[in-house]
């Protein structure tokens, strides 16, 4: 299969009408339609089907189209990877970063990357987890960098530890529990649950023989945890490092429970089947770097 193909194929995916991706393409509506069959055939499976609102995907073309799209970014990897080398042009990363991470690590990794490599593009995305590890999948990002409490990455990606943080409690200073020496002084309140670890805290409760909250908004807008906890009496996990520089001024305090929660890490996650760019790996050094630091 060629990058024209999978191009063809991948903007039909897109627009779900041979036409339409014709159009886009600037090429004829036969030559689109050539270059499916010809892909059907060399993987030997049904991509598409026709009817008459258009074109739709079958299961075989879903995940063809995750992996095409993967392809394409790979190829397009190694293209800049190459020329960066060879001819000093710009190479390009592409970092998907949670909240905590873009307020406490990001700052001082990117400029350590700028200083040794200041050709490299840098884009930064939004990191949801666990749906950021789709975008690791499908090529749009080079590396995740994120906190969890959990060991959940799987064998297809390369983890890289590099600094613990502190979890603590927070809420507003006007909260009538921002006074809470324990966890059972915070019965009836709200409390903001980072996206998809509600076992992980629930746990924490338990084991400390207190009932889990009963009132739970899981989020992964640090924004949004901000605006609920200045405008409503709810209570968030916050990594600790962001508390005293950027939410203190604003009206947040730390709650001095007696428990202390689990700890988060740090990670920079990769993809295992690929080989990480030169401008990867540099970022990897300066991570590597601050954790030096800080030990």
């Amino acid at each position: 299969m060629t990058p024209t193909q999978l191009r063809v194929f991948l903007t039909v995916a897109d627009v779900l009408s041979l036409r339409a991706a014709a159009k886009r393409l600037n090429v004829s509506q036969p030559a689109v339609t050539k270059s499916i069959r010809e892909l059907e055939r060399q993987l030997s499976v049904e991509l598409i089907v026709r009817h008459a609102q258009g074109i739709t995907l079958t299961e075989c073309g879903q995940v063809f189209r995750r992996h095409a799209t993967s392809m394409i970014e790979e190829m397009r990897r190694t293209r800049e990877d190459l020329l960066a080398i060879a001819q000093g042009m710009e190479s390009r990363i592409v970092i998907a970063v949670s909240s905590a991470m873009s307020l406490t690590v990001l700052p001082t990794a990117l400029k350590m990357l700028q200083d040794v490599s200041p050709l490299t593009k840098v884009h930064v995305m939004d990191a949801a987890m666990p749906h950021a590890l789709d975008l690791l999948r499908d090529g749009s990002a080079d590396l995740l960098l994120v906190h969890t409490v959990a060991d959940w990455v799987g064998v297809e990606f390369n983890s890289i530890r590099f600094l613990s943080s502190d979890i603590v409690a927070c809420a507003s200073r006007h909260s009538p529990h921002a006074r809470a020496v324990s966890l059972a002084d915070t019965l009836g309140a709200q409390w903001i649950y980072p996206k998809n670890s509600l076992n992980s805290f629930d746990t924490f409760f338990t084991e400390q023989g207190v009932d889990p909250p009963g009132r739970i908004v899981r989020s992964q807008s640090f924004t949004a945890a901000l605006s609920l906890m200045l405008n409503g009496d709810s209570i968030a996990f916050i990594i600790d490092a962001t508390v005293d520089p950027i939410l203190a001024p604003l009206g947040i305090v730390r709650l001095e429970l007696a428990e202390k929660f689990p700890k988060a890490t740090g990670m920079a996650i990769t993809r295992s089947d690929i080989a990480p760019t030169r401008a990867v790996q540099l970022f990897l050094t300066c991570l590597h770097q601050i954790a030096s630091s800080h030990t």
